[in-house]
């Protein structure tokens, strides 16, 4: 079965192939972060790849109905933590963070960070 970038390349009219290409790309944004990152609300639905060899925080935008963010490794943390953190202190990280390694994971309801932890986190980890 074809992927869907495949597809999208078969088109004959390149300018329909990449309007596709865009609005497929704003509908499920990706990016590979390697360094401390503060999100805003622009980023909501944005999945980021969490790659370095020196770890970094990453900062959520003040709170608001809606938005979504899933981080997932995609190098184990060496050295260091990788960490999310809200915009303050209020406790609001609602969601489970999954452990490929086998570990219970973080089911937490009023966390105000995430992380991500030096030599027990793999790639593959998310939340």
């Amino acid at each position: 079965m074809p992927t869907l970038q495949q597809c999208l390349n078969s088109i004959s009219d390149k300018r329909t192939a990449n309007a596709l290409t865009a609005a497929f790309a704003t509908i499920n944004p990706t990016e590979i972060t390697s360094g401390t990152r503060l999100l805003t609300a622009n980023d909501n639905g944005t999945t980021l790849f969490l790659n370095s060899a020196t770890e970094f925080v990453t900062t959520l935008p003040q709170p608001a109905k809606g938005l979504r963010f899933t981080f997932i490794v995609a190098a184990a943390p060496s050295g260091a933590s990788y960490t999310v953190v809200t915009a303050g202190s209020a406790n609001i990280l609602i969601g489970r963070q999954n452990s490929v390694f086998g570990d219970a994971g973080d089911f937490g309801a009023t966390d105000d960070t995430i992380t991500f932890v030096d030599g027990q986190a793999v790639a593959g980890d998310q939340c």
